[in-house]
């Protein structure tokens, strides 16, 4: 089974903490759950250059619980 979540404005996740004029986009989009209409996020495994910004997501939303599908390939993340 294959789920596309596509990161499009009215559901994407925008970063509040934006140093030296970085953007604030990500490649993650909020996903509907059960009782909330803003319940998990979906997002693509942080490239080398998106870590901070992965990071900085996960801080500013209070992210919990954090699951990974598919393999870790950089230990650093």
């Amino acid at each position: 089974m294959c789920i596309i979540i596509l990161a499009v404005d009215h559901n994407r996740v925008q970063l509040d903490d934006k140093e030296n004029d970085e953007e604030d986009y990500i490649n993650a989009s909020y996903v509907e759950g059960y009782y909330n209409r803003v319940e998990f996020i979906g997002a693509e495994h942080p490239l080398p250059h998106t870590k901070k910004q992965f990071w900085t997501m996960l801080v500013e939303r209070a992210v919990d619980v954090m699951v990974v599908f598919g393999p870790v390939e950089d230990p650093e993340v």
